[in-house]
């Protein structure tokens, strides 16, 4: 299966839950969790561009991490964690 590349990406929440927010090089939008020590990336299905799109969209990615009360990820262990399921951008604030 090819990757999912990400080629835009903001912060949205910083903690309980950590969350992201993107685009995807084929336009589509991407929703990034991390709550409750379960991290989920979901997808909208192309040409989506409603407002919930990638919220109630394909989760392409979820992992165990943590423990089953935490809610803080970094960017750097998130990119980590995506590889090679879905590949996020450098960030820079």
């Amino acid at each position: 299966m090819r990757p999912i590349v990400v080629t835009s990406i903001r912060c949205t929440c910083g903690a309980c839950p950590s969350q992201w927010e993107g685009h995807t090089e084929d336009h589509r939008q991407v929703y990034i969790r991390y709550r409750w020590g379960y991290l989920s990336v979901y997808v909208s299905a192309p040409h989506d561009t409603s407002e919930y799109a990638a919220v109630s969209g394909e989760e392409v990615l979820g992992i165990d991490y943590g423990d089953e009360f935490d809610g803080c990820m970094g960017y750097e262990t998130l990119r980590l964690l995506c590889v090679p399921s879905v590949i996020l951008p450098e960030y820079s604030a």
